[in-house]
């Protein structure tokens, strides 16, 4: 499997979520075996619009996005989305030390104001000052 493809294709929900949603404050893919070269994923989002809704709600609207966007063989390697609110200490410290947009910044080894990263890739980092229009979750991707 092609998981730079599959990066892309992570990267269109985001994209087409930021556009219907609001921006997201994290969108981090870390790998659940760090020692494998193509270890499967967990996706770690966090945006303020997010955070008004219950965790099954956010969950399930990141998971509609990447069905719709990812083939049966490339969801497997998504194992996991954890929604984080964008309050969270750690979602906080790593907006402070990292902005990315619609990029691709990978990090090894890393503390990050006490939150310590062993491996992970970055397509989103931003400290959110102001919020786009707040769309009711039930106009989720379809």
């Amino acid at each position: 499997m092609d998981t730079e493809n599959v990066v892309e294709k992570i990267r269109a929900v985001i994209k087409e979520l930021v556009s219907k949603k609001g921006d997201f404050s994290l969108v981090m893919l870390i790998p659940t075996e760090p020692s494998l070269i193509d270890s499967k994923v967990t996706l770690l989002i966090s945006a303020p619009w997010l955070d008004k809704n219950s965790p099954k709600q956010a969950i399930d609207l990141i998971v509609q996005g990447l069905i719709k966007h990812l083939s049966k063989e490339e969801l497997p390697y998504i194992t996991r989305v954890n929604v984080v609110h964008s309050s969270d200490t750690s979602v906080k410290a790593i907006n402070s030390a990292f902005s990315v947009t619609e990029g691709k910044v990978y990090i090894i080894n890393c503390d990050v104001f006490g939150t310590h990263i062993e491996k992970a890739t970055l397509l989103e980092s931003h400290r959110l000052h102001s919020l786009k229009k707040q769309v009711p979750i039930s106009t989720a991707i379809k």
